[in-house]
């Protein structure tokens, strides 16, 4: 029995691991993005003023 236990806590971890680093790419593509978006409209804007 604790070995089953064991083998389910080695998974969850494992299950973690994934969720947190396929959360961290996301928001990094999402902030990249956004950072992409900003330059676009500060340039858009720049001409505008011209």
């Amino acid at each position: 029995k604790a070995h089953e236990a064991k083998d389910i806590l080695k998974n969850y971890d494992l299950l973690r691991v994934t969720e947190i680093s396929v959360g961290l790419s996301a928001f990094f593509n999402w902030s990249m993005t956004m950072v992409e978006e900003r330059e676009k409209l500060l340039e858009s804007q720049r001409r505008i003023v011209r």
